[in-house]
């Protein structure tokens, strides 16, 4: 029998909330160039690589739904790369406010345990602090307000233990 898929809302509200895990050297993060287009096959790669573990719903997606998502004007992708090799995938989606969603994070089995996903996690929601705000959208500064994600049971068993440990924290009620 299947556990119930509880979710936890889990936000920062600030950039000094970050708490850094240890640098790992060849960790980096690389923008995905053209999701849509040159990066499509190797993004449902990567993503069929994480996804299979954790129950996925995308798992089950058609080749329209993902040009679909990937084409949403407020989505930004980055690889994450363990030297040079694709280790895994994270993406932001702006929301107003100005808020950023951590709307996907994984690494590949082989890379889990490692101490990339602390570090990686790092580096992505640093990205997302310093996302850039057009002009007409967004508060008067251009700057992001929040943070936030969402992760369950399952996903893997440290994820909301190293959300935690980055400085996420749990917010009361269902939906941020």
């Amino acid at each position: 029998m299947h556990s119930a898929k509880v979710v936890t809302y889990l936000e920062m509200t600030g950039p000094a909330q970050l708490r850094w895990a240890k640098a790992v050297k060849g960790v980096a993060l690389v923008p995905v160039e053209d999701p849509v287009g040159a990066s499509l096959s190797q993004v449902r790669q990567v993503h069929d690589r994480i996804a299979a573990a954790h129950r996925w719903s995308s798992l089950a997606w058609s080749t329209q739904d993902w040009v679909d998502w990937l084409s949403a004007p407020t989505l930004r992708h980055w690889w994450i790369h363990v030297r040079d090799e694709v280790a895994g995938w994270g993406c932001l989606r702006r929301h107003s406010g100005p808020e950023v969603e951590l709307d996907t994070f994984g690494l590949s089995p082989e890379y889990i345990g490692h101490g990339y996903g602390g570090y990686s996690l790092s580096l992505l929601t640093q990205v997302a602090w310093n996302l850039p705000w057009p002009e007409n959208g967004g508060e008067a500064d251009g700057r992001t307000r929040r943070v936030w994600l969402h992760t369950s049971r399952w996903d893997h068993p440290h994820a909301l233990v190293n959300y935690q440990a980055r400085g996420f924290v749990p917010v009361s009620g269902s939906r941020p």
